[in-house]
Formats: structure tokens, C-alpha cells, sequence
């Protein structure tokens, strides 16, 4: 039978130690309090931690819990069907300086986790169907900014064997691909957390309070938990919306190799990639059911476990037949224009900071944009945003 539920492969594969429940004789004040332990906050801890500060990480369900393990551990510089609408938001220059985030958070991940964390450099392939034209001429656009960029990719007509209904591969040599768990494992190692929902922020007095009623004096708060923050925020914080991302893995029907390119098709909505023991993990299709998609609620559904199963059968020949290992879900956050935020809380003196909205990328970003908080940038793509709304093409 396989594994059904909002936690993953990579949870069975490196489960983490839970963190002891908050209570009032551990917790009454700490100097900074970062709320969320996915990616961001814990990558954030760390580096907090490191410049001397005595820092405490609170989570609802503990360390890797929502998103940074539910996903496909996909890491790229960018997305391309969405690189030239980012590149007009922010203009050439800051394209780069976006471009330049991704390249320092993927430094981070090789310089300091990347043999404990399975990375693989293996590259990544944007896919566009064979029978959409328009798609072809929006990666072809793609790979002209990029490479004027400085990012190195080729645009061939020549699909890797094995790889089925597709017109064309944008190739990205830089990008890679990792075991999620396996790095926030590195990332939660030696940090003071405790399990526990937050139920009230309140900036004036510089109190969070917990379930339990559990009460935390700080004298610096982050909020990094992404696609919930709405719900400790409400409308008072950033715009960051909630979207469920599902996936499956279908066990090896060959014999085990190299780990094959992180891939993504149908406009970016859909990614596969084949790990190095056979298995193949598929995510998407949640273009197919956008409303019941725009939701924090836990758990992958029947609807979009089948169209992904139809996909895989479609376009990925040695998945046909397989047995599925496992079914998961995980919540991704979305601001209005798809670029993160690093925003003060309530207002710019405040001494709270959300960190967060990455898109579904962040494995990606989230280790830089820690990295630009601890040091206290800011946001590091303020200078360049002009606050329009995204416009990727929906698919079909």
C-alpha cells in the first residue's frame, strides 16, 4: 500500500527527532523568536545564531513539517516561462540581481550541506509540448534573456530519450536537484526549538503567545512561515497566498543509475524527476483545479493523484506500470507578483519581519533571502519591484 498523506518520501527516508512541546519554564523570554521551521526560518536561526544571537525557533508541527520537505527538492536559478515577465517587472538589472540571490542560495547548499543533503548537479530541462507553439516561443524568449543574463542554457529540439509528447528542451546545466529532508535535517541540527501554534503576535508588546498559553517575551520576531502567514496576519501582513502543490512517486521499474535531469513542462505547471534508485516523482497539475487548489488544507486529493498519474502515463514511458510508493501534498506561497518578501511587521519601525512568498521555489531562494534578512538588507529586490501582478499565460 502506498504512503497517502501530507508528509512525504523524504520524511520515511530521514525522519527528524521532534522537538519537546513549548512551555512557560523554557520559554519566557528570548532574544529573537523566529516563528516557522521550513527552509527559511531554520536557514535564518543559523545564521542569527552564528553572528551571536540567542535565537528560538517555534513550529506548529516541528523542524521540515509543511513545504520545504513536500516538495520534488528541485533547486533552480529560475523559473523560465516566467523569467521574461520577471525580467520587465524588474528590469534587466534587477533580473540579475534575482538571478544572483538563486546562485548565492545554491553556494550556500554546496559549500556547506551538499554531500550530506544528496546534491546532485544534474541539470534541469524546461519542457514544452509538442502541440503548443506559443510555449516554445516563450522558452525561446527565455533563453535569449537568460543567456544575455549570464545564465549558460541551450534551447534544442532534441528531447532526451525516454521523455515522451514534448516539442523542445530549454537545458539549464547549473541546476540541481537534492533530498529535502536531508537538508533541513543539516539545517535543524544544534538549534533550540520547541512545537507549538501561535495563536497572537502582538508587536507593541513584544509578546507572542502560544497554545497553552504560553507566552514569549522577544526583542526581534520573523515570521517565516510562508504560505500560512495569513494566518497568525490575517490581512494586516503581506499578501501571501496559500496553494496546494500535490505529488506521487512511482516505484523503480528499471535498474538503478544516474539521477536524470530536474524537469519542468506545461508552462512550469507540472515537474518530474527520476532519482538515481529508479524512482520517479511527479508534482503538478494543479493548474487543472485552481480553486480547490488555493488552499493551506493538508493532503493530496483523488482529483489531482489521477491527473498525475495520466500525465506520467502520457509522457514518461518507464513510469507506465509502476506501483505508486507514496501520495503527498505540500503549501506553497504566493505573493501578488511571484517575487519574495521581506517585509517589516506592522509597519516599518516595527520589530517584526515576515520572510516569505517564494513561489514554490524555495529551495531555491529561501537560503539567500535568510542570509539578506540576518544581515538586515531588507528586501533585496525593493530597489527594482514596480508592483505589477504576474502574468504568466494560464494553461490549459
Amino acid at each position: 500500500m502506498p504512503s497517502v498523506g501530507p508528509f512525504s518520501l523524504w520524511h520515511g527516508e530521514s525522519p527528524l527527532p521532534p522537538w519537546p512541546r513549548a512551555d512557560r519554564r523554557r520559554l519566557r523570554r528570548i532574544e529573537v523568536l523566529v516563528i516557522g521551521a521550513g527552509l527559511c526560518g531554520l536557514a535564518l536561526a543559523r545564521e542569527l545564531a552564528a553572528r551571536g544571537a540567542e535565537v528560538c525557533v517555534v513550529d506548529a508541527m516541528g523542524p521540515g513539517a509543511g513545504a520545504s520537505t513536500r516538495n520534488a527538492g528541485f533547486v533552480l536559478v529560475c523559473h523560465p516561462w516566467d523569467y521574461p515577465a520577471l525580467r520587465g517587472r524588474l528590469g534587466p538589472e534587477g533580473a540579475r540581481a534575482y538571478l544572483s540571490l538563486a546562485r548565492r542560495s545554491h553556494a550556500i547548499v554546496r559549500e556547506r550541506y551538499a554531500e550530506a543533503c544528496d546534491h546532485v548537479p544534474c541539470g534541469s530541462l524546461a519542457l514544452a509540448d509538442e502541440t503548443d507553439a506559443e510555449e516554445r516561443v516563450r522558452l525561446s524568449q527565455a533563453a535569449e534573456m537568460l543567456q544575455a543574463d549570464g545564465v549558460p542554457c541551450t534551447l534544442s529540439e532534441d528531447v532526451p530519450e525516454g521523455l515522451e509528447g514534448f516539442g523542445c528542451a530549454l537545458s539549464i546545466p547549473e541546476d540541481g536537484g537534492l533530498h529535502p529532508g536531508k537538508l533541513v535535517a543539516c539545517l535543524a541540527d544544534g538549534l533550540f526549538g520547541v512545537r507549538g501554534r501561535v495563536c497572537a503576535l502582538d508587536p507593541d508588546r513584544r509578546t507572542a503567545t502560544l497554545e497553552g498559553d504560553v507566552e514569549v517575551a522577544f526583542d526581534r520576531a520573523y515570521v517565516c512561515t510562508n504560505g500560512y502567514a495569513s494566518r497568525l496576519l490575517g490581512r494586516t501582513g503581506p499578501t501571501i497566498a496559500p496553494h496546494r502543490a500535490q505529488i506521487l512517486a512511482l516505484a523503480p521499474t528499471g535498474s538503478p543509475g544516474p539521477a536524470g535531469p530536474v524537469c519542468y513542462a506545461t508552462w512550469g505547471y507540472d515537474y518530474f524527476r527520476r532519482r538515481a534508485d529508479g524512482t520517479w516523482l511527479v508534482g503538478g497539475r494543479r493548474h487543472l483545479h485552481r480553486e480547490a487548489e488555493a488552499t493551506d488544507a493538508p493532503g493530496p486529493t483523488a482529483k489531482v493523484q489521477l491527473d498525475l498519474e495520466r500525465f506520467a502515463a502520457r509522457h514518461l514511458p518507464a513510469t507506465r506500470g509502476a506501483t505508486v510508493r507514496a501520495r503527498w501534498s505540500g503549501t506553497m506561497g504566493f505573493t501578488p507578483d511571484e517575487i519574495p518578501h521581506v517585509a517589516p511587521w506592522p509597519d516599518d519601525a516595527g520589530p517584526v519581519t515576515v520572510v516569505g512568498g517564494f513561489g514554490g521555489h524555495g529551495l531555491g531562494l529561501a537560503l539567500a533571502y535568510a542570509e539578506a534578512a540576518a544581515e538586515g538588507r531588507g528586501d533585496p529586490l525593493a530597489p527594482y519591484r514596480n508592483g505589477e501582478g504576474h502574468t504568466r499565460r494560464p494553461a490549459p
